[in-house]
C-alpha cells in the first residue's frame, strides 16, 4: 500500500463517522461501538437517503365488480423499494384471479430473497403449468432507496 493510501485511510478512521460517510459517499445509519480483544470497532451500515409514498386506485370495466389488475408495494428489508403491477388477461373475477395469484407470489418470492429475475421467471413458470388457460403481466419496479437508482422488470408487457 502506497504512502498516500495509507494516509487517506488513516485520515478517514480518524474522522469517524462523518469521515466514512464522506469517503462511501452515503450517509450512515445507527453506528454501534464495541472491542474484540485490544481493537475498538465501530460497526453500521447505509442509511436510506431516500423515501417513497405508494397509492393504487383500481376500478372494473363497465359492468364489472373488480379489475383485471393487481396492484401491491414492498420494502425488500434490504433497502429496495418495490412496486408491482399485475394485468391478467381478459376482465373481471378471473383476469383479477390470475393477477392477483401472479402478484401475491412474486411478493412472497422476494420477500425470501430470491433474485428479481429469477422470481419472474419462477411465477411464469408456475402460472404457465396451470391446467386452464391463463396468463398475466407483470411490470416490477425496483428503486433503491439507498442509492436513489431504479429498474424495470418486464414480463409479458409491453414495454414501458
Amino acid at each position: 500500500m502506497s504512502f498516500e493510501a495509507l494516509k487517506t485511510k488513516v485520515a478517514v478512521i480518524g474522522a469517524g463517522h462523518a469521515g466514512i460517510e464522506a469517503a462511501a459517499g452515503v450517509r450512515l445509519g445507527e453506528k454501534e461501538y464495541y472491542r474484540r480483544g485490544s481493537i475498538a470497532l465501530l460497526e453500521c451500515s447505509a442509511a436510506e437517503k431516500y423515501s417513497t409514498d405508494f397509492f393504487a386506485v383500481g376500478k372494473g370495466k363497465a359492468g364489472e365488480c373488480s379489475s383485471g389488475d393487481a396492484v401491491t408495494s414492498m420494502t425488500d428489508g434490504q433497502g429496495h423499494f418495490l412496486a408491482l403491477i399485475s394485468d391478467g388477461m381478459g376482465s373481471g373475477e378471473e383476469a383479477h384471479e390470475v393477477s392477483q395469484l401472479t402478484s401475491e407470489l412474486l411478493v412472497e418470492l422476494l420477500r425470501a430473497g430470491v433474485r428479481r429475475q429469477t422470481a419472474l421467471h419462477v411465477v411464469n413458470h408456475l402460472i404457465k403449468s396451470r391446467a386452464v388457460e391463463c396468463s398475466a403481466t407483470v411490470d416490477l419496479f425496483d428503486f433503491d432507496l439507498i442509492t436513489g437508482e431504479a429498474v424495470f422488470y418486464k414480463c409479458g408487457a409491453a414495454p414501458s
